[in-house]
C-alpha cells in the first residue's frame, strides 16, 4: 500500500472511531472467514470479493499478504485459494485455552467408552458454544456444531442449551434477549424457545 493510500485508510479508520490500520485487519479477517466457508472446495478471487463486498484488486492484495504470512495457500493447478495447514496449526494452539483439551481428553474417552455415545467438549464464546474436541462413539452422530471449531448459538440443541441454563440469571436473560434475532434468522419461534426455558 502506498503512503497516500495508507494515510487515506488511516484517516477513514480515525473518522469511524477505530484505531489506524484496523480497516485492513477487518478486511483480512473477512477474507479469512469467507475462505473458511469454502475450505473444502477452495475459492477464486471473484467469489471471495463478492462474498466480502470488496473489489477483486483489494481481495487479491489481501490474499497475497496472507500467503506471505503462511495463512493462505493457492493451489498451483486450479489457482483456488484456501486456508493453509499453518493456519490450522495456529487455530489448534488457540483452541486449547489453559490446556483444556488436554485436561478433558481422558474424561471424554471414559465417557465415550462407558456410554457408547459421541461426546463433545463445548466452551462458551460470547453467545455461541464452540466445539473444542469430539470423541466419537460406535454410532457417530451429527451435531449442530459440525466438527471441531464449529459453533452454534447458545440455546440451540440439548447440550448447548445447558450453557444458558447454567449462566447466572441476569447474564442468561441478557443472552436470551440478544439471541432472539439469531433464533428468528434460523426460523425458530421465540415462543417455542421461551416455552423450553
Amino acid at each position: 500500500m502506498n503512503a497516500a493510500a495508507k494515510r487515506h485508510t488511516d484517516s477513514d479508520a480515525a473518522e469511524a472511531g477505530a484505531a489506524p490500520g484496523t480497516g485492513m485487519l477487518e478486511r483480512a479477517f473477512a477474507v479469512i472467514r469467507a475462505l473458511a466457508e469454502t475450505q473444502s472446495d477452495g475459492s477464486r478471487v471473484t467469489r471471495l470479493a463478492k462474498a466480502v463486498g470488496l473489489t477483486q484488486g483489494t481481495v487479491h492484495r489481501i490474499l497475497h499478504a496472507l500467503i506471505a504470512e503462511g495463512i493462505v495457500e493457492q493451489d498451483e493447478n486450479s489457482k483456488l485459494y484456501r486456508l493453509s495447514v499453518n493456519f490450522f496449526a495456529l487455530a489448534a494452539q488457540a483452541g486449547n485455552p489453559s490446556g483444556m483439551r488436554t485436561l478433558c481428553r481422558p474424561a471424554l474417552l471414559r465417557l465415550c467408552a462407558s456410554l457408547g455415545d459421541t461426546i463433545f467438549l463445548l466452551v462458551k464464546s460470547s453467545f455461541d458454544a464452540v466445539c473444542l474436541d469430539i470423541c466419537e462413539g460406535p454410532f457417530p452422530i451429527r451435531s449442530f456444531t459440525g466438527d471441531i471449531g464449529g459453533r452454534v448459538a447458545l440455546g440451540v440443541g440439548q447440550g448447548v442449551s445447558r450453557f444458558s441454563r447454567s449462566c447466572p440469571r441476569p447474564s442468561g436473560k441478557r443472552s436470551f434477549a440478544s439471541m432472539c434475532r439469531v433464533f428468528a434468522a434460523m426460523a425458530c419461534s421465540t415462543k417455542c424457545i421461551c416455552a423450553r426455558r
